[in-house]
């Protein structure tokens, strides 16, 4: 059926006057308002990969500008997008067999099946699909700004041998960006035809003039490396993921000084991409290359972490050492915050050709060479810090000083090139022991998203662990869909009447509402309405300061209360201070002490109050003592308590966290049946006391010995 369908979209290619028509199929679904890109439905246009596709066939053959009929016009426009349907209801094939396999299991069967594979399946049909119907991985501009610094030590070899330097190709697409923009708002519909045809033509095409602001020498020799020639490439392209010449070098030259580039985008691409194949084929500075685009990887990268942790947060290539010359393995980045970290692994590593159309084989060789290597790596390190096995030590050869209460570890498995459908191909491939943590794996481009709408580092760490917590319940085609999800809606369990857990799916709709917004805030396109959407609007500004006080504290074990509290964000939150506000105003009408607590319907965790009406000194002990009681009457996991006087401007002036296990205890068995018996605050010093080492019970991440223990 693949197959079939190709040789209908050939054949279409070599009718008289098909760049008519490929003009308006491309303007027809690449070109749209900015106000709309939120609620375009993509399923009804032909996406990049398809038009690159198209044009790759169109290229097989010598291209005429004999001018068409409209009705023919028609027809072809018509007779291409049923072809691509065809195609992609064959690529589709494999999914829905996997799906109906997956319904027709009982019930449990059906949500391994979704954790594990997820709705392409591990077949490398459907994994074909994904790859080519996937996202484009990243936006223009940033493959554009990535290019400048990808190529800064290694511009000198790219002028003496091809003639340009690379921010002279960035402002030659740029120059063809505004070029496309300006044609395509001076078109106007004409009752002639062909001049219609011509116009529609002329949107996509420009000659070395209309380059005049860029150095001429410069120009010609972009051309010359970024161009191909109809009907002398892709003789043997026959399927969609196959090396198509069109995308590496996507200005079609007609004539002389006449070039048509429909797909603007695969130029960006390109210039990200190419010269590192270009310097891999000089013998001599081939090393040196790789050397280079090594370095300037994890760079780029800790550039982008350290706006988010702080520089003095992250430490790049870090060895750890078991014993004093011995190495036990290595971390390309490392941040830390609190008491968690985060584990980057870097590889650069792409799709190859025959993994692109499906071959298992190469998918599963490139897999474990873009991530399971990664992740098989990043699991020692994350062994060795958790249990402080090992010595960390940073590029300087310094010590790394860890806080001794890091309890998790979060992986990120980062690639530098556009890696299409990662998120599938690990739940598919992905081998890990049971009890270890999943992954999160995603390009450079993904950690630029996700480090400008997650600048906070707790934020940051807070959706890492909702991603990894929540794997098997939220499944998208790529991270920008799960990160908008988050900003607009929040990661979080989700159950059904019955208290059965859902599982999510989500569509390319979520990421739209990014890509309505993400490309205005970095000034590439105009601001919208649309940009308004992606964020939630719920707001509660008392909440969030208690937050914030939180994190001012620098307690690393506060780290867990503040995810505690980002979970509860919403109309908990909201009821939450309610409840305090209420709670204060009664204390002073009352002039007593007064406390609430708020469980979870579970009973695995809760938050209590404690209003003080006396000012005596004795606000840490009741808010510990009721702390302590309702944490085990409850028999929670995760307690938070919070304390303030009646009469203080502050809802919260004292805070404590614990997040121990539940265990029996026979002494706060009986001080809990007596509790309510008291009128006054009941002294628990009578109760089993802890370890020196153990961690402290008010939740500061500090030993006891170094915390109340003094």
């Amino acid at each position: 059926m693949i197959r079939s369908a190709v040789e209908k979209i050939e054949q279409i290619t070599k009718e008289k006057g098909f760049i008519y028509t490929f003009s308006f199929l491309v303007a027809n679904s690449l070109f749209y308002d900015p106000e709309q890109v939120a609620d375009i439905d993509w399923h009804s246009r032909l996406n990049f990969q398809e038009l690159s596709f198209l044009a790759g066939i169109m290229l097989k053959n010598t291209i005429n500008l004999d001018c068409i009929l409209e009705s023919d016009c028609q027809d072809q426009f018509e007779r291409a997008h049923l072809a691509f349907r065809e195609l992609h209801d064959a690529f589709m094939k494999p999914s829905m067999e996997h799906l109906q396999r997956a319904l027709q299991s009982d019930q449990r069967e059906s949500q391994e099946q979704f954790g594990q594979l997820g709705p392409v399946g591990d077949s490398g049909e459907a994994m074909a699909e994904s790859v080519f119907y996937g996202d484009a991985g990243g936006y223009d501009f940033q493959f554009l700004d990535f290019a400048i610094k990808r190529y800064e030590q290694d511009n000198q070899w790219i002028r003496k041998h091809k003639g340009f330097n690379v921010q002279t190709a960035v402002s030659v697409y740029r120059e063809l960006k505004n070029l496309h923009t300006r044609q395509h708002l001076a078109i106007r519909k004409s009752t002639d035809f062909n001049a219609f045809c011509k116009a529609a033509l002329s949107i996509f095409c420009f000659s070395s003039q209309d380059l005049a602001t860029c150095p001429v020498d410069e120009v010609q020799s972009i051309l010359k490396s970024f161009s191909c020639v109809p009907g002398t490439v892709n003789e043997e392209l026959r399927l969609p993921g196959e090396y198509n010449k069109f995308v590496s070098h996507p200005l079609i030259k007609l004539e002389a000084d006449l070039y048509f580039v429909p797909v603007l985008f695969n130029l960006a691409q390109s210039i990200y991409e190419s010269p590192f194949y270009w310097m891999g084929q000089d013998k001599d500075y081939r090393n040196v290359s790789l050397k280079n685009r090594g370095e300037i990887t994890v760079d780029l990268s800790m550039e982008l972490i350290a706006t988010v942790f702080d520089a003095k947060n992250v430490y790049k290539q870090v060895v750890l050492e078991k014993k004093k010359g011995e190495t036990l393995t290595d971390i390309d980045l490392l941040a830390v915050k609190g008491n968690k970290a985060v584990v980057f692994q870097i590889k650069s590593k792409k799709l190859t050709s025959l993994a692109r159309i499906g071959n298992v084989e190469n998918l599963r060789k490139d897999f474990h060479n873009a991530v399971q290597e990664a992740y098989d790596q990043a699991i020692k390190c994350r062994d060795a810090i958790l249990n402080q096995t090992a010595k960390l030590i940073n590029s300087g050869g310094n010590e790394i000083q860890l806080d001794d209460s890091i309890n998790d570890v979060y992986i990120i498995c980062l690639t530098t090139d556009h890696y299409p459908a990662i998120a599938y191909q690990a739940r598919a491939f992905l081998t890990k022991k049971p009890g270890n943590p999943n992954p999160i794996t995603i390009s450079i481009f993904d950690l630029d998203v996700l480090a400008y709408y997650l600048k906070d580092p707790f934020e940051f760490l807070y959706y890492l662990r909702q991603r990894v917590q929540l794997y098997d319940s939220f499944m998208g085609q790529n991270e920008v869909e799960l990160l908008a999800y988050h900003l607009n809606q929040k990661l979080y369990p989700r159950k059904d009447e019955e208290g059965r857990s859902i599982n999510f799916v989500l569509t390319e709709g979520m990421a739209q509402l990014i890509d309505a917004h993400f490309p205005s805030v970095r000034g590439d396109q105009p601001a919208t309405k649309a940009m308004e959407r992606l964020h939630s609007k719920w707001n509660n500004p008392e909440f969030q300061e208690i937050i914030e006080q939180l994190k001012k504290s620098n307690q690393s074990g506060f780290t867990d209360a503040i995810f505690y509290l980002y979970d509860l964000s919403g109309r908990g939150a909201d009821q939450f201070i309610a409840e305090i506000k209420n709670l204060k105003k009664k204390c002073l009408e009352q002039r007593k002490g007064l406390r609430f607590h708020m469980a979870s319907n579970e009973g695995r965790h809760g938050i209590c109050y404690v209003c003080d009406f006396q000012n005596d000194g004795k606000l840490f002990r009741h808010v510990t003592e009721y702390c302590v009681i309702k944490k085990y009457q409850m028999k929670a996991d995760l307690w938070l308590g919070f304390g303030a006087m009646a009469d203080s401007k502050k809802n919260v002036e004292l805070v404590m966290f614990s997040a121990d296990p539940w265990q029996e205890d026979s002494q706060i068995e009986e001080l809990s049946r007596k509790y309510y018996s008291k009128s006054r605050p009941m002294n628990l010093h009578t109760r089993q006391k802890l370890g020196r080492n153990d961690p402290c019970f008010c939740g500061s991440g500090f030993k006891f010995k170094k915390c109340h223990g003094k």
